[in-house]
């Protein structure tokens, strides 16, 4: 059984800069909250070690309304990746007060309206760097004839690329996947990749005989008109796709002006029960 908890977590500085981690614990980042500060998931790995450490840990702490949110959020993982996109313009210099009255209604909105989102369950077919292939992810946007779908990483991110990354289901219930080439354009486009490797392969001997080769570190050369309108495209695509999502989910709350009760405890450090070899369980010692 995990223990997990929420708590903001310093920025340390050591070439780039992360946050620092509770001690026995590992992170999962979700909020830059404040100046120096990042709300984290705190995943217990060494329970002794963090019980040794708590009372250091104890005013990093979410408030209590805040702390619930986000374990309803980790059960319905789109509430939070929709959070993330919907705040992802806040200032950072705002104090953890206003931060937590802002985010508190946020995760309220998104969980309460999670009915008007069309998300669906899917299994990945590849395993790539937000993906691992056999693992279901919900997925956002898009169909299985669409261009790009959108889905929540298992860190809670929103991330994107082409419908055949998943497994969809048919109008029956069964499961259906994209229509593949025929053997002749399977061939004809592997034939296409031999010859571009070939002359590639072909035009660094080359290089390499004129010393012409790019030494190492060299910047790449300017991407093509094509390419940069590809790319244009794709962000333009993107900055709709979210759009469409915050209009699902109806204006900004209000900001919740009451004040955050603070944890006394450690809400989710409890023991979890033990049992016996009769199988009744009983509290630990």
């Amino acid at each position: 059984m995990e223990h997990i908890f929420f708590a903001y977590c310093p920025l340390t500085y050591d070439g780039e800069f992360y946050p620092e981690a509770p001690p026995g614990c590992s992170l999962t980042p979700l909020w830059p909250a404040t100046a120096g500060l990042l709300l984290c998931i705190c995943h217990v790995v060494d329970r002794s070690l963090l019980h040794m450490e708590y009372e250091a840990v104890r005013p990093y702490l979410v408030g209590e309304r805040l702390h619930n949110l986000l374990h309803s959020g980790m059960r319905w993982p789109p509430a939070l990746a929709l959070a993330r996109l919907r705040s992802s313009e806040w200032d950072d210099q705002m104090p953890l007060e206003e931060f937590e009255a802002r985010l508190v209604p946020l995760l309220s909105q998104c969980l309460e309206r999670q009915n008007r989102l069309p998300a669906t369950l899917l299994s990945a077919r590849a395993s790539m760097a937000e993906l691992r292939r056999g693992e279901y992810y919900w997925v956002l946007q898009g169909t299985a004839e669409s261009r790009w779908v959108r889905w929540v990483s298992a860190d809670y991110r929103l991330c994107e690329g082409p419908p055949e990354l998943f497994n969809w289901p048919d109008p029956e219930g069964g499961k259906t996947e994209r229509r593949r080439p025929s053997t002749e354009d399977a061939r004809a486009v592997a034939a296409a990749r031999h010859a571009a490797a070939v002359k590639a392969r072909a035009s660094g001997e080359r290089d390499a005989v004129r010393g012409k080769t790019q030494p190492a570190g060299a910047t790449r050369p300017a991407a093509s008109p094509e390419e940069v309108a590809a790319r244009r495209e794709r962000a333009a695509a993107a900055a709709r796709s979210e759009v469409a999502l915050s209009a699902r989910l109806g204006p900004p709350p209000e900001v919740d002006r009451q004040p955050a009760p603070r944890q006394d405890g450690p809400l989710a450090l409890e023991e979890p029960p033990t049992y016996n070899p009769k199988g009744a369980p009983h509290a630990p010692a």
